[in-house]
């Protein structure tokens, strides 16, 4: 109700709600769902676009996106268009970009001293329809380090290694690997192409395996386990 003049962009793993919204609006060419680098490239090109109003003599703009993503990829948006608007030069000194971060009541966490937080969920419990996506918790598990680590102690000895072992993934039946990855490797070709892969939409239009024979290969996956 606040922002409805905004653009809304998303990630593909936001939210239902959220997502919908996001939807909505890319339908309507005010917004976009996908990747970090989609997300970048929907806020640089209404930028530029307000950077030509400007130089067209229409006077100072203002350019509102609400931003549903994990708040750790807010910096490098931000520097993005920061420096789309810089290399703009003069028009883009006049271009505002205002980039809204939504987030819940139930996502901010009262502190000592009055201070608000944004923590994620209650508990960080991850994403949430009723808090918001604020902060993954699982998301900052992650770092290079302990990528290194985990590197430098798979390269050393991973078949006497307790925890390695316990963390191997469990072997799948040969369909039900191809079904999981076909999604995957859609979204690749669509994310490099910028448009829904030949391969998909064909198999949307005449999509053939029998619900018996999904049942069948979950059985086979699921008797291994």
């Amino acid at each position: 109700r606040e922002h409805t003049d905004a653009s809304i962009s998303a990630r593909l793993e936001v939210p239902g709600e959220m997502f919908e919204l996001a939807m909505a609006a890319k339908m309507d060419g005010r917004g976009v769902v996908g990747s970090t680098s989609d997300i970048l490239g929907f806020i640089r090109g209404k930028a530029q676009e307000a950077a030509q109003r400007v130089a067209d003599g229409e006077g100072e703009q203002r350019v509102s996106v609400v931003l549903g993503t994990e708040s750790g990829m807010i910096s490098s948006i931000v520097d993005g268009v920061q420096g789309h608007l810089r290399d703009a030069g003069a028009a883009g000194e006049e271009v505002e970009v205002d980039i809204v971060f939504p987030v819940a009541s139930e996502a901010v966490t009262a502190v000592d001293g009055g201070l608000g937080v944004v923590p994620g969920v209650p508990a960080g419990e991850g994403c949430s329809t009723a808090g918001g996506c604020a902060t993954c918790p699982y998301m900052k598990m992650n770092d290079l380090d302990a990528l290194v680590a985990l590197a430098e102690r798979v390269a050393e000895n991973p078949e006497d290694d307790a925890v390695l072992r316990a963390h191997r993934p469990r072997q799948l039946a040969a369909e039900v690997a191809a079904q999981g990855a076909e999604p995957i490797m859609h979204m690749r070709s669509f994310m490099n192409e910028g448009q829904l892969p030949d391969a998909l939409v064909a198999d949307v239009h005449n999509r053939t395996l029998a619900e018996a024979d999904l049942k069948e290969s979950l059985q086979a996956w699921a008797s291994g386990i």
